[in-house]
């Protein structure tokens, strides 16, 4: 992969094959969240995990680190997980960048070494649910 040279998906026929493109316009009204599970959360995260699932308008589980890559595909719009690893993220940061969406850990930095994640499809949906992910946005 080379920086700004963006992901490619395979076509079943060969030389159809299409960029990869997160929902640029996803909000978090409409978005759709996946995670592993919600019960990886301890508190206080679980709390913040279940307030960002009510103001989204799906919540999926399962799929694991396959999830991040439907970020980066345009079929979901955040996938948050907890526990990770630093192999389970990082080959798949520079892939949903180059689709053009965030994935930072909850200070807002690269995942270097794994933990609590959330990929967005873009960098305002992605704001959102850090500021309820890490605490900085007040209960409602």
């Amino acid at each position: 992969m080379v920086r700004g040279g963006g992901q490619w998906r395979a076509a079943a026929c060969p030389g159809h094959e299409q960029p990869l493109r997160c929902r640029a316009d996803a909000s978090l009204g409409d978005a759709v969240l996946y995670s592993t599970h919600p019960s990886m959360f301890g508190e206080p995260l679980g709390a913040r995990y279940e307030a960002l699932s009510t103001r989204c308008r799906l919540q999926r589980w399962g799929g694991d680190c396959y999830a991040f890559a439907l970020v980066a595909q345009g079929g979901i719009d955040l996938m948050v997980d907890a526990g990770l690893a630093p192999y389970d993220i990082l080959p798949l940061v520079p892939i949903i960048e180059e689709a053009g969406g965030t994935v930072t850990d909850l200070e807002g930095r690269v995942p270097l070494a794994g933990g609590t994640v959330i990929a967005a499809a873009n960098a305002a949906l992605h704001a959102e649910a850090l500021a309820i992910m890490s605490g900085a946005e007040p209960r409602r």
